[in-house]
């Protein structure tokens, strides 16, 4: 069988986002609007910094990491994330 990081056009990224409702949702929304496959997700809590709760996120997708449309998803994500 084959494992997800054996596919050669996988990326994978990390963000941060608020400790809020739908947020996540959201972030999902926009890997959909930018046709971008999710193959894995993977939350870890943040510590809570400066009184502001923050989960983290690694995410692989399937794309290859030259492709241009990883900057539009990069730049999508940026609006809503602490990080990524």
């Amino acid at each position: 069988t084959r494992n997800y990081w054996e596919v050669e056009d996988l990326t994978s990224i990390e963000f941060t986002l608020p400790d809020k409702p739908g947020v996540l949702m959201h972030a999902l929304d926009i890997f959909r609007k930018n046709n971008m496959n999710l193959t894995r997700i993977q939350s870890k809590p943040n510590k809570t910094t400066k009184g502001k709760k923050t989960m983290n996120f690694d995410a692989d997708f399937i794309a290859k990491s030259s492709d241009p449309a990883i900057d539009v998803l990069l730049a999508d994500l940026k609006q809503i994330c602490e990080r990524v």
